[in-house]
């Protein structure tokens, strides 16, 4: 094929051109990713969560909405940290602030007297 690409999550073979009059109404993502699932699985959760832009609650939460039925074919720095967010559970909420450091905090802050 001429405009044959690999997908950089799953590994699929598909067709695409950004020059050719054939694929101009396509999205330009479509030079990396096979499809709009793929392309969310890596831009919206695995890239944020490996550079710890979003937590993995919050990872987790968004691969909820995502097809992983062919995760067996994902490539494999991807899939274990899908893997990760799946398979480990979720840390639980921190705990409320201690008295020490609700107290450094009211030392920072000083409201304005009124007159």
């Amino acid at each position: 094929m001429a405009h044959e690409r690999k997908c950089a999550v799953c590994g699929r073979k598909y067709r695409y051109c950004p020059r050719c009059d054939e694929f101009k109404n396509m999205p330009t993502w479509m030079l990396e990713f096979d499809s709009e699932n793929c392309r969310k699985i890596y831009y919206d959760i695995v890239n944020p969560f490996a550079f710890k832009h979003i937590t993995k609650e919050e990872a987790s939460e968004r691969l909820e909405a995502c097809d992983l039925s062919g995760i067996d074919s994902f490539k494999a720095e991807i899939k274990s940290v899908i893997d990760r967010l799946v398979s480990d559970p979720a840390p639980a909420p921190a705990a409320d602030r201690t008295k020490k450091e609700t107290s450094k905090k009211r030392l920072l802050y000083k409201p304005a007297k009124e007159d």
